[in-house]
């Protein structure tokens, strides 16, 4: 696509999101989740973002499921997107009391206190799964300093606006563009945690880990980082459980071989752990995963 194209389409989709944001900032928040909740059907037969990329990834990882079972977990896939927009669009209006109203349990927390809770840093990995930029609020409500890394956002008006919203909530953003090595080794020095959200394809920069049974490109950086700081990884994901409440679920924390003749096997083992786990969770909450995504692009030369 030409330059000038690119650019036009992204001031254009930049537009959207303004008077979406408009729109929904004029309505109270239980009016605004009700909406998205019940006009999710008709909202994606209008919007059918991505619903072939969605069908097929639900097909690779559901392969017994049939025609019935798949609308339903579209239909869920699509629910649960809609409600986190529109909680997202909310995000910057509400107070952080109010935010960590959403969140009613925490399953796991002896978990995080075993890698130190607030007193000392550690390595965070979750997922496109539930509303992760709630639990990332919640976090950082609760006074526990960390810097989340990710990918940019392709729309870079978009992903100034997201950052502004995410930083006035006390959550910063390390990006990978950014010399982001570098930048992770000093927020756990100054005794900030960090997060990570790795599951993406990560193209040719991953290793192969099977997730639902078929080779996926997967990012090694949590794996990396817990390695050579010695640092427990600690796999932390919010799953909703109403229209606008939410749990945390926190696993035991997967410790590292700091072995330097181990060390490409330690990253495997790491890796292949918290995508087992990623995967487990999304087999019971199927319709709370981030489809749309296309998770195996990259294949094995």
């Amino acid at each position: 696509m030409p330059k000038k194209l690119h650019s036009f389409r992204h001031l254009l989709e930049y537009a959207g999101v303004l008077c979406l944001r408009g729109v929904f900032r004029l309505l109270p928040f239980g009016i605004s989740m009700r909406f998205a909740y019940h006009a999710a059907p008709i909202l994606s037969a209008i919007f059918p973002i991505r619903r072939k990329i969605i069908l097929e990834n639900l097909r690779t990882a559901f392969p017994e499921a049939d025609e019935k079972k798949l609308s339903s977990l579209v239909r869920e896939t699509y629910r649960n997107f809609f409600l986190l927009i529109v909680e997202f669009i909310k995000y910057e209006q509400r107070d952080l009391n109010a935010l960590m109203t959403q969140i009613t349990e925490i399953e796991g927390e002896e978990y995080f206190n075993e890698v130190g809770g607030c007193e000392k840093p550690f390595l965070f990995i979750t997922a496109h799964i539930g509303n992760w930029e709630l639990m990332g609020a919640y976090f950082a409500a609760h006074h526990i300093p960390f810097s989340v890394l990710a990918r940019p956002i392709h729309n870079i008006h978009v992903e100034r606006l997201v950052n502004r919203m995410r930083k006035r909530k006390g959550l910063n953003v390390i990006s990978t563009q950014d010399s982001p090595i570098r930048e992770v080794l000093e927020t756990l020095k100054r005794g900030k945690c960090v997060a990570f959200l790795a599951d993406q394809d990560a193209r040719r920069a991953g290793i192969f880990i099977d997730f639902f049974g078929k080779p996926a490109s997967t990012f090694t950086g949590p794996a990396l980082f817990s390695f050579k700081t010695g640092l427990p990884l600690l796999p932390i994901f919010d799953i909703r459980t109403g229209i606008s409440t939410h749990k945390v679920i926190i696993f035991p924390p997967i410790y590292p071989s700091q072995s330097e003749a181990e060390r490409e096997a330690t990253i495997h083992d790491i890796t292949e752990k918290h995508t087992r786990i990623l995967e487990d969770i999304i087999r019971k909450y199927p319709g709370q995963y981030f489809w749309f995504h296309r998770r195996w692009k990259t294949h094995p030369q």
